[in-house]
């Protein structure tokens, strides 16, 4: 009798969770899923403070797989009846591996960035009329990873176009309100800025020292879906024209230093080349294609305005290659000034890369089924066959995260 409860005794002695120090716990927990953090929380007080300290947050965001491979996106789509679905796909194959719940019915996103999503919400005009009229509610910031969301407060000013971005330096996220420029040669430009830190909504004006046509039409097309921005290295990045047929700068936004940077397209000697932004791990690259080559170049001097570019690749091309690149530019007449250009705009929702097979994935503005190239074998083919009635109409690299963690599940807290 006694051996057999000694025996037991050091069976559950070896069940109890060995003793470690606060900074070895706290190596363990930012190596865990979003999900199982969650739940940890209300397992004690200590792991509870452990885990909302800001600290743990950004040693969580770098460490955890999911945000290091970036191979997961969040697709947001609508069926045949116009309800609205997120889920979370495989990046080569866009297969789903998680359905995420959104309370809200009627929404409108206005970007994502290191695991929060922007948007605003809707809802009838006249909820006793059958009638599909909406209006405004309010403008949040979503998880998805916590299902939790803030309630922003109203904006100061006109809210033309809005941006969602992440300061690395701060651990912060920062919400920006663009007005408008004048068509005039004008050399300052106003936005608001929200921070996530304050709570609160500065108003700032900048200098700039570039064509204002540039910021207009980068303007002009952001708000009306027509460009699709990149995220990388606490900026936002666009392709813009000075009034040309082609793209032939970057323009860029630092959520860190609030400020523009303008920045030439490489230089190529074949006039056909079509030029697109993409993210190459965390760096912003440019993919070139034309009808006999390609090139991958990236940003790698950040104080280099003059030459900021490296070549990552060279190879070959194909006419379906090419084609297929051809196909996600336009042009559209944008009136500036007393007469109208013909200004070149993006048709793509985004264009992805996955280094481990050197495959871009196409996804386009319009409900088109998404595409694959392959730069090594000029292969071109479909991602997935698409259901009847599935559009795709949001998509970005999925990214978990804690922000906003407190709270209960579901909880929008108002600001």
């Amino acid at each position: 009798m006694g051996s057999a409860t000694k025996t037991k005794t050091q069976h559950n002695k070896s069940k109890v969770l060995p003793h470690l120090p606060p900074e070895l716990w706290t190596e363990v927990l930012a190596r865990l899923p979003v999900k199982i953090l969650l739940r940890f929380r209300a397992v004690c007080k200590t792991w509870c403070s452990m885990i909302d300290d800001p600290d743990f947050l950004l040693m969580h965001r770098s460490l955890f797989k999911n945000n290091v491979d970036k191979n997961h996106l969040l697709v947001m789509s609508s069926g045949l009846w116009g309800d609205q679905k997120f889920r979370v796909r495989v990046r080569d194959n866009l297969t789903i591996t998680t359905h995420i719940r959104q309370k809200s019915k009627s929404f409108k996103i206005l970007g994502n960035c290191n695991g929060l999503v922007l948007l605003e919400d809707y809802e009838k005009w006249d909820k006793s009329h059958n009638n599909n009229r909406m209006r405004f509610v309010s403008t949040k910031l979503w998880n998805p990873s916590t299902q939790k969301s803030i309630v922003l407060p109203s904006c100061p000013g006109y809210k033309d176009v809005v941006i969602i971005g992440f300061v690395p330096s701060s651990n912060e996220h920062k919400v920006v309100v663009f007005e408008f420029p004048s068509r005039n040669l004008s050399s300052s430009t106003t936005f608001s800025v929200y921070s996530v830190s304050d709570h609160l909504w500065r108003t700032k004006t900048v200098m700039i020292d570039f064509p204002v046509i540039s910021l207009h039409c980068m303007f002009w097309f952001v708000k009306y879906g027509h460009v699709c921005d990149y995220y990388s290295h606490g900026a936002a990045h666009w392709l813009v024209s000075e009034g040309e047929r082609q793209f032939t700068h970057v323009l860029s936004f630092d959520f860190g230093m609030e400020s523009f940077r303008y920045v030439k397209l490489p230089v190529v000697e074949d006039p056909e080349m079509v030029m697109n932004l993409f993210n190459l791990g965390e760096s912003l690259a440019v993919f070139g294609i034309s009808n006999k080559s390609s090139c991958i170049w990236v940003m790698t001097s950040e104080n280099n305005n003059d030459n900021p570019w490296s070549v990552w690749f060279t190879g070959d091309s194909s006419s379906d290659g090419y084609k297929l690149f051809c196909r996600g530019v336009s042009y559209k007449r944008h009136f500036y000034g007393l007469f109208p250009r013909r200004l070149p705009h993006s048709l793509y929702k985004k264009l992805l890369f996955d280094e481990n097979t050197s495959t871009f994935i196409v996804i386009y503005n319009k409900y088109d089924e998404p595409m694959s190239y392959n730069i090594i074998t000029h292969k071109v083919g479909r991602v997935r066959k698409h259901r009847a009635g599935l559009r795709i109409k949001f998509v970005d690299t999925y990214v978990e995260s804690l922000a906003l963690c407190r709270g209960r599940e579901d909880q929008t807290l108002l600001r």
